[in-house]
């Protein structure tokens, strides 16, 4: 399998028999996970947060409708 680095994309390299073009920048491709690890963290975390907001909502409503601060 050889490879031929292709004209102005710098980390970039083409498979000669598939002629895939494949980014050997191994540093920039460990940015991108870190990256993309954080963003998913993010977001499992406002899914947690809205979900428990969710549940929060809905204990309050059925406290209410019980009648729990309805003073005669």
């Amino acid at each position: 399998m050889s490879h031929i680095k292709v004209q102005n994309k710098p980390g970039f390299v083409r498979e000669t028999t598939s002629t895939a073009i494949i980014n050997n920048d191994s540093d920039s491709y460990q940015k991108y996970k870190h990256a993309k690890a954080l963003r998913e963290s993010k977001n499992q975390k406002i899914d947690r947060l809205e979900k428990e907001v969710e549940e929060l909502r809905n204990m309050l409503v059925k406290f209410v409708e019980g009648g729990a601060l309805n003073h005669k």
